[in-house]
């Protein structure tokens, strides 16, 4: 399954070409992920132009569970919370997570499960794990959400190496990250503290599993190689 996004509507490609359903009262919206297993999307609706009274917020997150012709789901973001168009991620069996303004005007990351959403802390979501594990990054700095608790990223803050996060990262169920620096366009792989430099400039993170297997693209002299490890 295929998710494309063009002229702010989503489709969907599982053999034909779909459109999904977006709430009423919308007119346009975007998914902005697809589970690795497809059939499950997550982005946001857009632009009301419904009658009567708008909702409080003008555009929110949802999600689409299997089938192109399925009813989205809102997602109720936590007590007092307003929400960000901005980076989302779904896992294999339909929890999200995102990122959404607090009360004091700050970005903070949301985990919803269970039909309901809970406030993990400060932060911009980067990458969620299909056991709930979550990676985000506040003020240059890189956290990893497990259980409840929030471990520090520190090999991945700002320091002598510009080891810096990029939206091009993931983390699996084992709380192991691999990613691309924003200074340093090189990529790395993180687990229990220690910090491995995969490849230099110009190379990218495509993927990791939760065996902490990492594989990508790198982009040397005119020419692009894969790497995997």
């Amino acid at each position: 399954m295929l998710a494309i996004n063009e002229n702010a509507t989503t489709y969907v490609w599982d053999g034909a070409l779909h459109e999904p359903q977006l709430p009423p009262g919308f007119h346009s919206g975007g998914a902005l992920d697809i589970s690795d297993r497809g059939g499950l999307l997550a982005g946001y609706a857009r632009d009301w132009s419904g009658s009567g009274t708008p909702p409080r917020e003008p555009f929110g997150p949802l999600v689409w569970f299997a089938g192109a012709d399925a009813a989205p789901r809102r997602i109720a973001l936590p007590t007092g919370g307003l929400p960000i168009d901005d980076a989302i991620r779904i896992n294999r069996v339909g929890h999200v997570s995102g990122t959404y303004l607090g009360s004091d005007g700050t970005s903070r990351v949301f985990l919803w499960r269970g039909g309901a959403s809970i406030d993990l802390g400060p932060g911009i979501v980067m990458g969620l794990s299909n056991s709930d594990v979550v990676l985000a990054v506040t003020g240059g700095r890189a956290f990893v959400y497990r259980d409840g608790l929030a471990t520090e990223v520190v090999a991945l803050t700002v320091d002598a190496e510009d080891h810096v996060v990029s939206r091009d990262a993931f983390v699996n169920d084992r709380g192991q990250v691999a990613g691309t620096s924003i200074a340093k366009g090189s990529t790395f792989f993180w687990s229990d503290g220690r910090l491995v430099k995969i490849a230099g400039a110009g190379s990218r993170v495509h993927g990791l599993n939760d065996s902490g297997g990492v594989w990508g693209t790198w982009d040397v002299s005119d020419a692009r190689h894969a790497f995997a490890l």
